[in-house]
């Protein structure tokens, strides 16, 4: 069973905003009897890895996030979730399982809706994994702002997941359609709670913002989504990328 732990990061050493208080209470509120625990600078070592240290000298503390997670929950156990999560039910539903991840929409999974597992989950490790060879900033010096929603899928899709949007077990790995983690997407403005949700992303990552022009554009953005899935599917996973990283260098 995951054990009765809630993890966040807070990176940066930034007083806590309101909005990131009232989503924390939230977690007091509907799991009591939880541990809370904040990871930061002082508790975890962001040298760790190549791809946090760099991250971390950039001051991006969204992708420092991505990496330290899988850390924390693989060598602790239990719940992660993003400080931008209103949970509006309890979490003890999703703990008889040796871990739990969430649909963002039924391509992709993203661990900052919330994950959990127990101690040492063999998933968990082997998402770990892929940014241990990883640098944030490429020799050219850009930055690699590679997404975990795609790491994190293309594992799964590798273990059978289906691009359904429905509730799905993969040898102990539990995934939930996006009503439970994710009932209202990054660009959409309509309350699409069910009655089986259980938390509500809020979406304030300092990465990605949602806009007028996504809302009005949403059909563009599902239709990129079914060709990207399709493309890798036929073709191999990072082939999408790779043609429309060809196109954008081309012009």
């Amino acid at each position: 069973m995951i054990p009765k732990v809630i993890h966040y990061c807070w990176f940066g050493k930034q007083p806590l905003p309101k909005s990131v208080k009232a989503n924390i209470d939230s977690w007091k509120k509907n799991c009591p009897d939880y541990t809370i625990v904040q990871w930061n600078e002082d508790n975890f070592d962001v040298n760790k890895y190549c791809f946090t240290k760099e991250a971390y000298e950039k001051k991006q503390w969204a992708f420092v996030s991505d990496v330290a997670r899988l850390d924390i929950i693989y060598n602790n156990g239990g719940i992660y979730l993003d400080t931008d999560v209103e949970l509006i039910k309890s979490l003890d539903s999703v703990l008889n399982t040796q871990a739990y991840f969430a649909c963002e929409d039924r391509f992709s999974v993203n661990t900052g809706l919330g994950f959990g597992a127990i101690k040492y989950n063999q998933f968990v490790l082997s998402n770990l994994k892929e940014y241990c060879n990883r640098h944030f900033v490429n020799s050219d010096g850009s930055l690699n702002k590679v997404l975990c929603v795609d790491i994190t899928t293309h594992l799964l899709f590798e273990r059978g997941f289906k691009a359904n949007n429905a509730k799905q077990k993969l040898n102990g790995i539990t995934i939930y359609p996006s009503s439970y983690f994710c009932p209202i997407r990054l660009g959409h403005r309509n309350d699409k709670v069910k009655i089986n949700t259980i938390s509500i992303h809020h979406y304030n990552a300092s990465w990605k913002k949602a806009s007028n022009k996504k809302t009005k554009n949403n059909g563009v953005i599902v239709l990129k989504k079914y060709i990207k899935y399709y493309v890798d599917s036929l073709f191999g996973y990072g082939i999408y990328n790779k043609i429309k990283y060809f196109i954008k260098h081309r012009e």
